[in-house]
């Protein structure tokens, strides 16, 4: 469905405008589909006519990434194999939507590494990616890890044998 870019019906205050209703709507402030570039076995590149008798080349499904070593400054195409994180929407994660700022699992020759992806490919019809450091987890595997050691300490808490606590005017 087509997203129409106009101006709100309130004003910050929460007062409505009267001015909305001025014009009709306007091809120029017509929006483009959401592309949602999933991880797929291939790539695949959509092209669409946009404004100013131009063609976008929007990714629709994505395969492999361009990834730039930021330490070697030497970029690499390496295999998208999981989607870790998307603060775009957290739901994006489960569904494997690629967008810009998510946190990628590539890979090349067997060997793993997690990028942040720098590009929109909705938008560029490519997926650039910087990779991020080895000492660098996803959100999600650090909340699993607090809660393994949440529960490990709560789990020895209960079967630890509680002493009475010692008086000191008693003692002396």
């Amino acid at each position: 469905m087509t997203s129409w870019h106009m101006k709100s019906e309130k004003y910050a205050t929460g007062g409505h405008r009267g001015t909305v209703e001025a014009s009709k709507k306007k091809l120029s402030w017509k929006g483009g589909e959401f592309a949602a570039t999933r991880m797929d076995a291939a790539d695949q590149v959509k092209l669409v006519k946009v404004m100013g008798n131009h063609v976008k080349a929007k990714q629709t499904h994505a395969h492999t990434a361009n990834v730039t070593n930021p330490e070697t400054r030497k970029t690499m195409k390496m295999e998208i194999t999981w989607v870790h994180e998307n603060n775009a929407n957290r739901l994006f994660t489960r569904r494997n939507i690629i967008t810009k700022g998510a946190v990628i699992e590539v890979s090349l020759d067997g060997i793993k590494a997690f990028a942040r992806v720098a590009s929109r490919p909705g938008q560029q019809g490519q997926v650039n990616a910087l990779m991020l450091p080895s000492t660098f987890k996803p959100e999600k595997m650090v909340l699993k890890e607090e809660k393994a050691q949440n529960t490990k300490t709560r789990k020895t808490a209960k079967t630890a044998k509680r002493t009475p606590p010692s008086n000191p005017k008693k003692e002396a």
